[in-house]
């Protein structure tokens, strides 16, 4: 009773942040035209933000924008392109003022990259508190790869591991394993690993190459902005808003193994306030298959007189593996813009997965293994808050040679977080995190205890940055957090 009056007050508190911007949104509005500065040759599809309300848009085919329902006052108008260098513009916007602004952009590689995961807040790289790398939408663009994660092969620090045809295992700090979740993966600021079981199984991340914007990689550790255990690093995977980006793509690629990937997303604005999106793709492939050996090599366990020692074991423990291997992904965002500097965004998804995995407790044979989730989120200028599920089902998963994988947990997230400014030189985040995870094994882990093994995690977060200078700046960081396993039913 105590966590649904909780969730419920949650409710009521995003509903009072999001309900004045109707009341008080003004109608100021920019408009223009974004051009080449050499050839005065109009760019379509540049991209124009609102920096403060976060609004966006995206040039049409002459290379015009427009930015409706503005606050009055000072903005900042951020205009970005592939293959150009990005440029901010302050302007000073009277009520109902239809400001215009024509934008010439220069050819050339941006050096002064936005990114928002290193402390949970927009800000240039160079400025951030930690070691970032962030891969931009042409560096994407230009990886052809059958998995959106080996996109990430040549960040520095970085190790990636192949273990299946479209598994890969992540590590930015420490040693790598064939089951790993140490490093956090977000989408959209969504924790995007499986409930529970703390594993990343990025095959069914709705990360695809066709919908993503950037991927921002923390290296370090981030236990105080993201809670207890996040000391590994984090892989922040941001997709393309429909505002910014509409319209149609489809992407279709194939290579060894007989490996097929079509991926295809569809976005568009409906009227000025809602923006909706659809992702969707299918896989398949013949996974790597294990080099047989005379049966009665394997019955006389003389494994070194097999053409590989090591798969003759794998054979010996597992019997012939399925090599067939399938997936698809499939998710719907819708966002709403409920005035100049709120933005609410529903989205929900769910995938699947019929394949070898390995893991460790032995070879998994994933049979209809499906991932879903959902997320509320809400922005409304320096606040910020999110309200996320995660869900496993294994379907008929089973451990070869061994029992059935049964796995049915949730995972439930709500997060909070004010940015504010106090005078010139300091910021200061404040914000807590509530994650309540319950495992669900159907009694096959825990036995008697299994309503019994409830999570629940809590807990306060502040990052002050003071400037003393251009150049030198003092951040500080304090966690609070709580951590109480076996809370109950």
């Amino acid at each position: 009773m105590l966590r649904n009056k909780y969730f419920f007050s949650s409710a009521l508190l995003i509903l009072y942040f999001a309900l004045p911007s109707w009341a008080y949104a003004q109608s100021a509005s920019v408009t223009g035209v974004v051009s080449d500065s050499e050839s005065s040759l109009p760019l379509f599809g540049a991209n124009v933000v609102h920096v403060g309300s976060g609004q966006g848009t995206a040039t049409d085919a002459n290379g015009q924008y427009t930015l409706s329902e503005l606050p009055a006052g000072v903005s900042l108008i951020r205009v970005s392109y592939i293959g150009y260098r990005s440029t901010e513009i302050e302007i000073n916007l009277a009520e109902e003022e239809n400001f215009v602004l024509n934008i010439e952009l220069v050819g050339g590689i941006d050096l002064d990259q936005v990114q928002v995961t290193a402390s949970r807040r927009q800000e240039k790289i160079l400025d951030a508190p930690a070691s970032i790398d962030v891969i931009l939408v042409e560096d994407l663009a230009r990886a052809v790869v059958p998995s959106t994660v080996m996109s990430l092969r040549n960040v520095t620090g970085l190790d990636i591991a192949q273990t299946g045809v479209d598994r890969n295992e992540v590590v930015l700090r420490g040693f790598n394993n064939v089951f790993s979740g140490a490093t956090l993966v977000l989408t959209d600021y969504r924790d995007a690993g499986s409930a529970s079981v703390n594993v990343n199984l990025h095959s069914l991340m709705p990360n695809l190459s066709v919908d993503l914007d950037r991927v921002e990689i923390v290296r370090g550790p981030g236990s105080a902005l993201y809670g207890a255990g996040v000391d590994a690093g984090v892989v922040h995977y941001i997709t393309k808003d429909a505002f910014s980006h509409p319209g149609a793509t489809v992407s279709v690629s194939g290579g060894e193994h007989s490996h097929m990937n079509v991926q295809a997303r569809v976005a568009g604005v409906l009227g000025k306030r809602v923006g909706v999106k659809v992702t969707g793709s299918y896989a398949t492939a013949n996974d790597f298959p294990l080099q047989s050996c005379d049966q009665s090599l394997l019955d006389a366990r003389e494994f070194d007189r097999c053409p590989d020692p090591e798969d003759a074991v794998q054979i010996l423990i597992d019997g012939e593996r399925d090599t067939e291997f399938s997936k698809y992904t499939i998710a719907g965002n819708l966002d709403f813009r409920l005035g100049s500097q709120t933005t609410l965004s529903l989205n929900a998804g769910t995938a699947a997965l019929n394949g070898t995995v390995l893991s460790g407790i032995g070879t998994i044979q994933g049979d209809n293994y499906r991932y879903l989730f959902g997320q509320a989120r809400l922005s409304r200028g320096g606040f910020f808050a999110q309200f996320f599920v995660n869900a496993n089902n294994t379907g008929d998963t089973y451990v070869y040679g061994g029992d059935p994988v049964v796995e049915y947990s949730r995972q439930y997230v709500t997060q909070a977080q004010y940015d504010m400014q106090l005078g010139t030189r300091q910021s200061l985040i404040m914000g807590f995190d509530l994650e309540l995870t319950r495992p669900d094994t159907r009694g096959t882990v825990l036995g008697r205890n299994e309503d019994h093994d409830n999570i629940d995690e809590y807990g306060l977060y502040a990052q002050s940055t003071t400037n003393f200078t251009n150049r030198q700046e003092f951040p500080l960081t304090a966690c609070i957090s709580s951590n109480e396993p076996f809370g109950g039913n």
